[in-house]
């Protein structure tokens, strides 16, 4: 294993406990950032995951399809000095793994392991921050793929609300939804590494790591640390804002659309989207997703059982956490072709009577007391407390106050809240219908 010695370990400049929520955090020499949580959720588990640069906001648009080459290359690229069949054998009978990942807005680069072996996956993961191979086998083996994943993209009316549907709804932007097969397949290894190698350099880096931590592990936990990511080179201070690339405008007033899917099965898509906001007001966010559990109600009674013949009808509400007020309201129906219309008249009617006549007491409580059961649920898991509370939380600090924020939340709202909120946007002008329909 060519990655037990990274040099001279790094220190602590700063550090401080958040004691209400459990989170340690440190500042180190470099300007690495990292936060530690001990959790009793699932025995012998470590979850890590590190956060840097800024994701597909600096992904060139004279590039489509880079986002997706890098995220499908850079593991199976391997390090400097191992293949990724070197590097399976290397760790075999060791609970070690990276998954890289593209964000909207952010890299990651994680994995689970145990306490024992954390030491080895911080060694795996500084490696390929620090050395990764961009072997060409894995360009390959991406290509070889291609025939499956663009074949689902055409058959699969999931897969094209996925991709066409979605990068409609961001007004044609490249970086939602799939590139075409030759965007793709114009985008090579060398590329990949130019545009990662900066941000995997000196880009702005937290490290986060959640789980079996005993008390007496965590001073080595930090040395284990300070001996791998505390190595590297100083890091960016700040996260770059990229105030235009956060710019994403939805349809309005595009009128009813029509997305085609190559098929001889009789089913089709028959969905309405209306514009809403971004993830800026957390709490207009939850009571957004209350009124998604209103109308999915609403689209049970009104579609399934006056109508029949739907499939799965549900609403939910997306607000973007990259992406400056945009924020997509969506109610979908699974529906035989030629009753694709006439659902899509039953729900701009379901939003239009929610505009108008708003919900009533018993209403809100049904909605609110299934989201509060999978929240509360959720909230008990390591996953939760990674990627919604510990990453990027030292420059996202309002993440820390939105864990907070859950107490008594719930029995807060209001029934005026969410008129308010279904008055505001689900207008009837404001929606855009549209259908994915099997076509040949």
């Amino acid at each position: 294993w060519a990655y037990a010695d990274f040099g001279r370990p790094g220190s602590i400049d700063k550090s401080r406990t958040i004691e209400d929520l459990g989170i340690d955090q440190y500042v180190l020499s470099n300007r690495v950032r990292v936060n530690l949580k001990k959790t009793d959720y699932e025995a012998n588990k470590v979850y890590i995951k590190a956060s840097f640069g800024s994701g597909k906001l600096e992904a060139p648009a004279d590039k489509p399809g880079l986002s997706l080459m890098a995220n499908a290359i850079f593991v199976p690229g391997g390090l400097g000095q191992h293949s990724a069949d070197d590097i399976q054998k290397l760790t075999a009978g060791r609970t070690v793994g990276v998954d890289f990942s593209v964000q909207d807005n952010e890299f990651t680069l994680g994995g689970i392991t145990n306490p024992e072996d954390l030491p080895l996956q911080l060694q795996l993961m500084t490696a390929y921050l620090t050395d990764p191979g961009y072997r060409p086998e894995a360009r390959r083996l991406l290509m070889r793929q291609l025939d499956g994943l663009y074949s689902q993209l055409a058959h699969n009316p999931s897969a094209v609300l996925q991709n066409e549907v979605s990068r409609f709804l961001a007004g044609g932007d490249f970086r939602f939804g799939y590139p075409a097969r030759e965007d793709l397949e114009a985008r090579t290894t060398d590329e990949v590494r130019e545009w990662l190698d900066q941000v995997l350099e000196s880009g702005y880096l937290e490290l986060s790591i959640v789980g079996d931590l005993k008390d007496e592990s965590r001073e080595a936990v930090m040395q284990a640390v300070l001996a791998t990511f505390g190595t590297m080179p100083g890091r960016d201070d700040e996260r770059p804002q990229h105030a235009e690339a956060r710019k994403v405008e939805f349809p309005r007033e595009a009128g009813a659309q029509v997305f085609d899917y190559e098929s001889d099965i009789p089913r089709a898509m028959a969905t309405v989207a209306w514009p809403t906001a971004d993830q800026s007001d957390i709490f207009r966010t939850r009571r957004l997703s209350v009124l998604g559990s209103v109308f999915s109600d609403r689209m049970r009674v009104r579609i399934r059982e006056e109508i029949g013949e739907a499939y799965s009808p549900y609403a939910y509400n997306s607000s973007s956490d990259t992406y400056k007020d945009y924020g997509v309201f969506m109610a979908l129906v699974g529906v035989e072709p030629d009753k694709a219309d006439l659902i899509q008249e039953k729900l701009i009617e379901i939003g239009r009577n929610l505009a108008l006549e708003g919900i009533d007491e018993d209403e809100l409580v049904r909605a609110i007391e299934p989201i509060k059961s999978e929240i509360e649920e959720y909230r008990r898991t390591n996953g939760y407390w990674l990627n919604s509370v510990l990453l990027r939380c030292q420059t996202d600090p309002e993440r820390l106050e939105w864990a907070r924020s859950f107490e008594g939340f719930w029995e807060s709202i209001t029934v005026n809240q969410i008129n308010e909120l279904a008055a505001r946007y689900l207008q009837p002008e404001e929606a855009v219908p549209i259908q994915v329909q099997p076509g040949s």
